[in-house]
């Protein structure tokens, strides 16, 4: 009688490791014959991180407003953002309005052209977590001033920002980043001073949704930042030599601030699949940590002190327009922006260094994805070894069974 029970156990224990074989059989049949994965599995997840490149930052953004989002987990990005700009009367649109003119020149407005280049990569460590790093150099020449060219040389930016992980049909998200920014002089490699930015981050996206009916190609972000700004240091030794600050020339070439800024930022994109335009505003409201004092009897030529002037003229704002290109090349993007100055451009203060009228960018950048996705041969392989180790051990367990029914009857 119990060997009957046992070996009837036995069979029931076969028979529904063949059940569940066929219906996972069925399944990983299902998965190939869809030719696709679900969204909630790895290779549709991670399609989103095509359309995930760097800001001026090194975060993934638009071009100052950063994402409260990454790529996916293992993906980095590499960018490359070349900028210009050229024009007359810009900081002196008088003959006077700097002060004295350099000898020679004959010119009634300064003549004024800047170059700049970021090279950018970051890396989504973890499915919360992405890092950054940069590297900022550019080049002013303005024929009003002394000297008439001023270099910056590796400015290197490091960061870290922090996230939400992402989820199928969650359209918010938020974050917060930090960043380190090493700060040089002029024409020099090295590191004068230091500036400490921290921010807030918001994100709403329309796209991630589970069902491609419901996704709606927008998405908007929105920041909020600190930066303890320390620029004002790289100046100290020159103006205390001179017994005068330096010029608004000087402060612009040099990218100088004498106060910390308020980061406020709004931006939204609009995501096809082979353009991405985007649009942001951006503006940097003043915070005298320092308790920075402009003397109106010792201000740089041309120049008014905050506490005199609109309050509006320290807080430098631009608004921003581009589109972001990303052609069938896996991982190849191209940017292409237009910076358009709304404040700070023509009202200068002691405090800050002048905000540019226009500014055109032009990069590229490229990202990888390090995750390779199984083939379906191989999720096939993975079920028939899974499938084949469940029905061994049953059969094992049955013959157990059986032996030990043997035993015993052999010592009754």
């Amino acid at each position: 009688m119990l060997f009957g029970t046992n070996f009837a156990l036995a069979q029931t224990a076969v028979s529904s490791s063949a059940e569940r074989e066929s219906a996972q059989s069925a399944t990983s049949q299902k998965v190939v014959d869809s030719g696709a994965l679900e969204p909630e599995n790895e290779t549709e997840a991670r399609d989103y991180s095509n359309y995930r490149q760097n800001s001026l930052t090194g975060f993934t953004g638009l071009m100052r407003t950063v994402a409260a989002d990454s790529g996916a987990p293992g993906t980095f990005r590499v960018s490359y953002l070349f900028s210009a700009y050229s024009g007359s009367g810009f900081l002196c649109p008088t003959a006077t309005a700097c002060g004295t003119r350099p000898a020679g020149v004959t010119d009634n407005q300064d003549s004024v052209s800047r170059i700049g280049q970021d090279l950018a990569l970051s890396a989504t460590l973890a499915r919360f977590l992405e890092a950054s790093v940069t590297v900022h150099s550019h080049a002013v020449s303005d024929n009003f001033g002394t000297p008439s060219v001023v270099h910056v040389i590796g400015d290197t930016s490091l960061g870290i920002k922090a996230f939400t992980p992402r989820h199928p049909d969650q359209l918010f998200s938020v974050g917060g980043l930090g960043q380190l920014r090493l700060l040089g002089g002029s024409g020099g490699i090295g590191i004068d001073t230091t500036n400490i930015a921290f921010g807030a981050l918001g994100t709403l996206d329309l796209t991630n949704r589970h069902d491609p009916a419901l996704r709606i190609p927008l998405r908007f972000h929105s920041n909020l930042g600190y930066l303890f700004d320390n620029s004002g240091s790289i100046a100290t030794g020159t103006e205390q030599s001179r017994g005068a600050p330096i010029s608004r020339i000087e402060r612009f070439g040099l990218g100088i601030n004498r106060v910390d800024s308020i980061f406020l930022g709004l931006g939204g994109e609009f995501v096809g699949t082979l353009f991405q335009p985007f649009a942001e505003w951006t503006m940097d409201i003043t915070a005298n940590r320092q308790g920075f004092v402009c003397h109106l009897n010792n201000r740089s030529a041309g120049d008014n002190c905050l506490f005199h002037t609109s309050s509006i003229a320290g807080a430098p704002s631009r608004l921003t327009f581009g589109t972001r290109l990303t052609p069938p090349v896996q991982g190849l993007s191209a940017t292409l922006a237009f910076d358009v100055g709304t404040s700070g451009t023509s009202n200068f203060v002691e405090e800050r260094a002048p905000e540019l009228p226009w500014n055109f960018y032009l990069g590229i950048g490229y990202a990888i994805d390090t995750y390779v996705a199984p083939s379906p041969e191989s999720l096939h392989h993975r079920l028939r070894l899974s499938m084949s180790r469940d029905r061994h051990a049953i059969i094992c367990r049955a013959r157990s069974l059986m032996k030990l029914h043997c035993n015993r009857l052999r010592t009754q």
